[in-house]
């Protein structure tokens, strides 16, 4: 008997404590605020949209800064300003000047933009057929109201590579005092689905088109890290033991430039070869090359 009530008691007092904390923890829910409702959230990895970031351009470009294209051999970055009512997206030049195309001039501005910025391989430009890809990155607005959305494009033009905005199935931009509208092989930039490192030896670019001329950057990872490993560009389809002009890579990981003005259109590919008697790349990477613009 003596048993049964110490059990019964300690079941009431569990039950007591029960409803205390229950009560107590209605009543301050009711509150509101803060702590009214707490959720925690682990394991998950940021979207390669959400790493992007327009910051105020302070006249210097900043080492993340997203390349928008090229002309007479110099980077042009993804830039944008507030003109008419509108956020538009443009190229920010040499001497740091933010250059947008509108009602058919060219305008310039050294003042007042911004500049896009986001980590290595976070985006990549994409073939626009028509319709924008799901994860394309929003560059301002035509109006006021941001009803009229904006987007990023870019254009090979007049020997070069200029970045400016989608805007009714052309890409625009600003170019010798005019607005320049392009149509003939447009690409918006976009989030990559995923900011991730393969687990093998590897080969990327950020984009898969270049123009003839470019200096094309070639992230590499997971290599020996020895001097006798190199990577090659060669046109797509030609034997593992056909090897072409190469750059050392001699790290784990980094970043190698490749220099296309030998190049000439069409399929290439970039192989990565860890000794001199491989007779099969560790890894490899497709990119199309390009001649000037329209």
């Amino acid at each position: 008997m003596r048993f049964i009530r110490f059990s019964s008691l300690l079941v009431c007092a569990a039950l007591f404590m029960w409803l205390h904390v229950a009560v107590n923890g209605y009543a301050q829910g009711a509150k509101g605020g803060s702590n009214a409702v707490k959720k925690t959230v682990t394991g998950t990895t940021p979207s390669a949209e959400s790493l992007t970031k327009w910051i105020p351009f302070t006249g210097v470009i900043p080492e993340n800064a997203v390349v928008g294209g090229y002309e007479n051999g110099q980077p042009m970055y993804v830039g944008r300003v507030a003109f008419e009512g509108g956020m538009h997206p443009g190229k920010v030049i040499a001497g740091g000047y933010c250059n947008i195309g509108w009602g058919g001039k060219e305008y310039s501005y050294d003042k007042d933009f911004e500049i896009l910025t986001a980590p290595a391989n976070a985006v990549t430009w994409v073939a626009y057929k028509g319709t924008l890809p799901a994860n394309a990155i929003l560059g301002g607005y035509n109006d006021a109201a941001k009803k009229e959305p904006l987007y990023i494009a870019k254009h090979a033009y007049k020997d070069g590579e200029h970045c400016g905005k989608l805007w009714a199935n052309a890409c625009n931009i600003g170019w010798g005092g005019a607005e320049v509208v392009l149509n003939n092989s447009i690409f918006v930039l976009a989030a990559k689905a995923e900011v991730k490192k393969p687990t093998g030896p590897y080969v990327r670019t950020e984009n898969s088109h270049y123009l003839i001329g470019q200096i094309i950057p070639v992230e590499y990872g997971n290599f020996p890290g020895s001097p006798s490993v190199w990577i090659t560009v060669v046109p797509k389809g030609k034997k593992d033991t056909e090897r072409g002009e190469y750059v050392y890579a001699i790290e784990k990981d980094g970043v190698v430039e490749i220099n296309s003005v030998t190049l000439g259109e069409g399929e290439y590919e970039l192989r990565a070869y860890f000794g001199a008697f491989d007779t099969a790349a560790k890894a490899r990477a497709t990119i199309i090359m390009q001649g000037g613009g329209q």
